[in-house]
């Protein structure tokens, strides 16, 4: 591995000297993986065919070199940089992984076309990072990218200069670009987009690729507001549900793990109508059931993630409990950051989703205990009952007294007898004050049990 990082600054003819006693050879013939965070052509001197994984780190404040003397110079070398880049793919015969870094206008993308068109490119590349405007994504760094046929995964950040605000759905209906050139993407099967709500809805619209497996979406607000109400609003709420409508509907049969991550942006219990009349009967479906919606067509999901920003009045996310989870037989993963476990919910996991192994929600729902004995735990034999492995919380309850302790544990361990109790402390769970004490109670149970199987 080759490092040179923002702290270090090595002089141009240093590079020069090297390459030159190198005989035309490779400087580091057994180069495999280049961190590179200096936007300068010196880098063209260290490459090898044997190099499989690029990082172009990128540092805002250090890439305005504001103040620098040498700024003009500085300038004329990343201008350069950029330029040859396109050149870089026909003596790395091996990479597979490129992490590039904002080239911040097309033109420099649009370079790429003409080296990926020709033979000298062995089309081994599987994935690709990009961070760019909407913009240059549009007009050049998708075409380009929609042209590695071997492209596997793609991870985008659409992310304008410094304090610059996601576009608009109106500013982005206003870009020209050329959609012509935009290719499907047939070999890509995991796909990352990091946003405004308006610039993943339109991301996800445009990016077609019908062997897609893995989706994963971090939505944050569009343009600059103030106050939660003007992001909270149907419209926006509209754009995530189309969103997540095309995904659906686009790859029904393909898609296995989904991720929707909302920790920037506000979404509201509920959004009334906006014509009061159609509120009169009865009142708008929760934005939680409403996101959720498009994905219940997606039989084969293996994996659901959802991050959601702390409700300030405390409440759980409202989701259709059964109905979604009867929709999802496969899966394996369920993850729901604001989601809050009652007895019912867990009795459901257990019933109705037989290959679960791992749950994590944000806690157990205020009436849990009061619950538990109003239900009756599924009769299943320990050892051969259901394989969930993990369970975690985000925000674990405060279970004062011993008694509720051995109650929430015996009903757990009676539902999930195959529990991992060191694993449900995972370092995404704060557990603390008397969960671990569940935790411990439903080892005892398990190691209480074994003897009484070895003896059957």
């Amino acid at each position: 591995m080759l490092y040179y990082t923002i702290d270090e600054n090595i002089n141009p003819t240093v590079f020069f000297f090297l390459q030159q006693h190198s005989r035309g050879e490779p400087l580091f013939p057994n180069l495999r993986t280049i961190t590179w965070s200096h936007a300068v052509p010196e880098i063209l001197s260290v490459l090898s065919p044997t190099v499989q994984n690029i990082y172009l780190m990128f540092h805002t404040e250090e890439e305005e070199n504001y103040g620098e003397p040498q700024e003009l110079a500085y300038r004329m070398r990343r201008h350069t940089f950029k330029i040859l880049l396109p050149s870089m793919l026909t003596m790395l015969p091996r990479l597979r992984h490129l992490d590039m870094r904002p080239l911040r206008h097309e033109e420099f993308w649009l370079g790429f076309q003409g080296v990926l068109s020709s033979s000298r490119v062995t089309h081994s590349l599987r994935i690709l990072d990009i961070t760019e405007s909407v913009p240059v994504l549009l007009c050049g760094a998708l075409p380009v990218a929609s042209m590695m046929r071997g492209l596997e995964e793609m991870r985008i950040t659409a992310d304008g200069p410094r304090l610059e605000p996601s576009p608009s759905q109106l500013e982005i209906s206003r870009i020209q670009w050329p959609k012509a050139l935009l290719r499907p993407f047939d070999s890509l099967r995991t796909v990352h987009i990091s946003s405004g709500v308006a610039s993943v809805a339109y991301l996800v619209d445009i990016i077609e690729a019908p062997c897609l497996e893995t989706a994963v979406l971090y939505c944050s607000r569009d343009g600059v507001v103030s106050g939660f109400d003007k992001f909270s609003s149907a419209q926006t709420l509209a754009a995530l549900h189309r969103a997540l409508h095309i995904l659906s509907t686009r790859n029904p049969h393909t898609l296995q793990t989904v991720g929707l991550s909302f920790e920037k942006l506000w979404i509201p219990e509920r959004v009334e109508p906006d014509n009061a009349e159609s509120a009169v009967e009865e009142r708008a479906p929760s934005s939680s059931r409403k996101l959720i919606e498009p994905l219940l067509a997606l039989r084969h999901l293996r994996q659901l993630e959802i991050t959601m920003p702390r409700n300030p009045a405390g409440a759980p996310v409202d989701v259709p409990v059964p109905g979604m989870l009867a929709a999802w037989p496969m899966l394996e993963h369920l993850d729901v950051s604001d989601l809050a476990l009652s007895p019912d919910f867990l009795q459901t996991v257990a019933r109705i989703c037989p290959r679960l192994r791992r749950l994590r929600a944000m806690r157990l729902a205020d009436n849990f205990l009061k619950a538990v004995g109003r239900v009756t735990p599924c009769q299943s034999t320990v050892g051969e009952g259901h394989p969930l492995e993990v369970l975690c919380l985000h925000v674990p309850d405060k279970i004062k007294e011993k008694e509720d302790v051995l109650k929430t544990a015996g009903f757990v361990h009676s539902l999930f007898p195959r529990l991992h109790a060191q694993e449900c402390q995972g370092r995404r769970c704060h557990h603390g004050g008397h969960w671990l004490e569940v935790l411990e109670e439903i080892t005892r149970l398990q190691n209480a049990s074994t003897p009484l199987l070895s003896a059957q």
